[in-house]
């Protein structure tokens, strides 16, 4: 679906550089945006849409058999896990609800949880464990994950004993956060201490001309449809901008 979209983009004519951009700064009235080449470009408005990288585990074979066992949203690959054994390494009450989400498609649910207890929203936790298909380990990090082409299992590692388990299975979803790429703003005051990007319902942010949509911006839900909605709004809001 964002490739479609990324293909309507180039029908339009619009100028597209693919660089990479290393810093947005205020100067004045006007934006800066410097890119990797060291070009600049000056604009009076700007939207910044660059979404968010999930955490990962850090373990070997996690880039390769992503797509292959390994997904990063419920939502959009769980249909591909119905009646299968699922690993859901959790933190947070969003990781909970996608468990949640994957234990009504699941046929065994394993809950990973490097925490001896749970922190989360205690209502979701009872909703979570209380399901006959879920079993938790906590006090558990991911140690391995087993297959070559796909996966087929899950090596795991009590960090209060140093028992290891191993949990055959075929999908594996790691929900222990997100980074939102929001570094190479320089621009006080607009990020948030997560670094997400608070906007108003304009989805302009605190800096007079500076629009931001999709993933970075503070919400529970982050799906493609919200980011697709956002850059409409925003884009007739920054069009107000310029005629003033």
């Amino acid at each position: 679906l964002a490739m479609k979209f990324a293909d309507r983009l180039f029908k339009t004519k619009v100028p597209f550089i693919n660089k990479e951009v290393i810093s947005l700064a205020k100067v004045q009235d006007n934006y800066e945006i410097t890119l990797k080449n060291n070009d600049v470009i000056i604009a009076k408005t700007v939207l910044v849409a660059t979404g968010t990288k999930e955490k990962k585990m850090g373990l070997e074979k996690e880039d390769k058999l992503l797509g292959k066992g390994i997904s990063y949203c419920a939502i959009c690959d769980g249909h591909f896990f119905k009646q299968k054994d699922v690993a859901v390494i959790v933190n947070g009450d969003y990781a909970v609800k996608e468990a949640i989400y994957l234990s009504n498609l699941a046929k065994n649910l394993y809950v990973i949880h490097e925490k001896d207890s749970f922190k989360e929203n205690k209502n979701l936790i009872e909703k979570l464990l209380n399901k006959d298909n879920v079993k938790a380990f906590t006090s558990y990090i991911p140690l391995e994950i087993l297959g070559d082409e796909k996966v087929t299992g899950l090596k795991i590692k009590n960090i209060a004993t140093n028992e290891e388990n191993t949990l055959e299975l075929q999908g594996i979803f790691p929900f222990i956060g997100e980074i939102p790429n929001t570094d190479f703003i320089k621009i006080e005051g607009v990020k948030n201490e997560e670094g997400l990007v608070p906007t108003n319902r304009e989805f302009e942010t605190s800096s007079k001309g500076l629009f931001a949509g999709g993933d970075i911006l503070p919400r529970n839900v982050r799906q493609i449809y919200l980011a697709e909605h956002d850059g409409k709004v925003a884009a007739k809001s920054m069009i107000k901008y310029l005629r003033g």
